[in-house]
């Protein structure tokens, strides 16, 4: 009988235990990332952070496209599903304009450890709205030009400083590659296929502001049709018809990629990950690229864009001090610098980052540090971060897809698009806000 009532008051004393943790609540969270070997390179460090912290975090990842409809129906519900997300900078904005998003700003200047001075202000900027800051950088993304050492030397051409520049010789160099016979080797390669991170990414970052084309009026409306705006598209088309391929407009960036890395073009302008790819595959043609700053456009300025994935917490995030913790760590120098060696991201947010020996080490290509760390100091995001962008953003991409194709000149497709987001406005303005 003594032995049976132990038995039960040790029985009792465990499950009181077990209570007890409930009670006490252990730390969770849950975190929200896209899926890629860049972002799956906390897998091989969460247990460390967990070890320490005591916070048991649940991170999910999911394919680009999915992760921003999820976090929009989560934002947009408000069903607080996740804690903690890696948002595209294009969203973040929108977010904390509809109060969906906490400010970071008493945990970043309380928080002795956190070095807020080693992320580029531009970036800071680009994940701030209305004073507050709502992100924490994780990726610095601008964008650079390529280009192929050998192709220019044979047909004398210089690398280009400004987009004339670049029009005349991308169109040179495929004229003459046409008429040496290799005739499926291009000028220039970019993305021409439709959509507001696809070929608006380029467009909207280093070509509409180059020509000084602005998506609003000063009233707020939109002005898509704008000369500057035309021109610009005029532009963008011109040159991949004269010197891309004839399936430019269906291309994304992952066919340019290809096309450029197989050493199809002589050009090819784009995020700076792009060169750290081709030169890590240590392809045929990785000892004959070069990389420079973006060309400027006709006002005479640099355009790089910035793409800007950062960590955002939630509004709805029950326990703020814990989901900070988290972003603390996953924004460190230490962690930031694994993601970089050992997960293989080479844009990196951190400045710091880029001056390590280790990450000098991983990544030993001084021309394109130098020309990442130079596109750093003005890159900012240049497509207007507003609440309605994605569809937009999504409209004047589509006009642009058509102009390159050729089915519809600049001026008819961008007098559409106008009518398109006037109606949009006129249903309600602070889409454009």
């Amino acid at each position: 009988m003594k032995k049976i009532l132990l038995i039960s008051m040790i029985c009792i004393s465990i499950i009181l235990a077990f209570s007890l943790v409930g009670i006490g609540g252990e730390k969770k969270l849950s975190v929200l990332l896209e899926d890629t070997p860049w972002h799956r390179n906390i897998e091989k460090t969460i247990n460390e952070f967990e070890k320490s912290s005591g916070i048991n975090v649940t991170l999910e990842f999911m394919p680009e496209a999915q992760s921003r409809e999820k976090l929009d129906l989560d934002l947009t519900l408000g069903t607080g599903v996740y804690d903690v997300f890696l948002a595209d900078e294009m969203y973040i904005q929108k977010f904390a304009k509809l109060g969906a998003l906490f400010p970071l700003d008493d945990f970043v200047n309380n928080d002795k450890e956190f070095e807020k001075t080693d992320f580029p202000e531009p970036a800071l900027r680009t994940v701030s709205f209305d004073g507050k800051l709502y992100g924490i950088p994780w990726r610095s993304a601008p964008n650079i030009m390529l280009y192929r050492k050998d192709l220019l030397q044979k047909y004398n051409v210089k690398v280009p400083q400004t987009m004339d520049e670049l029009m005349s010789a991308a169109i040179t160099i495929r004229q003459g590659l046409v008429k040496d016979g290799e005739k499926d080797v291009y000028g220039i390669t970019l993305r021409g296929l439709r959509g507001e991170g696809l070929n608006m990414w380029i467009i909207g970052s280093s070509f509409l502001p180059a020509w000084g084309a602005k998506w609003m009026d000063d009233s707020g409306k939109p002005q898509v049709n704008s000369p500057e705006f035309v021109d610009a598209i005029k532009f963008y088309a011109t040159i991949l018809q004269k010197a891309g391929s004839p399936d430019a407009a269906s291309q994304s960036w992952d066919d340019c990629y290809r096309i450029f890395e197989t050493g199809k073009a002589a050009f090819f302008i784009d995020s700076a990950i792009q060169a750290s790819l081709i030169y890590d595959a240590k392809g045929p043609y990785a000892d004959k690229i070069g990389v420079a700053l973006v060309p400027k456009g006709p006002i005479g300025t640099y355009h790089t864009g910035l793409y800007c994935p950062s960590y955002v917490m939630t509004a709805k995030t029950e326990d703020k001090d814990t989901a900070w913790e988290f972003m603390k760590w996953a924004t460190s120098a230490k962690q930031m610098l694994s993601d970089a060696v050992d997960g293989g991201n080479y844009e990196i947010a951190r400045i710091s980052t880029f001056k390590d020996d280790r990450f000098k080490k991983r990544f030993p290509y001084e021309d394109l540090i130098n020309i990442t760390i130079e596109s750093k100091k003005t890159a900012t995001e240049e497509r207007p971060m507003i609440i309605g962008w994605p569809e937009i953003g999504d409209i004047v991409s589509e006009v642009a897809q058509r102009v390159i194709a050729g089915s519809v000149d600049a001026e008819t497709g961008l007098d559409e698009a106008q009518k398109r987001l006037m109606g949009i406005y006129n249903e309600d303005p602070n889409n454009f806000k």
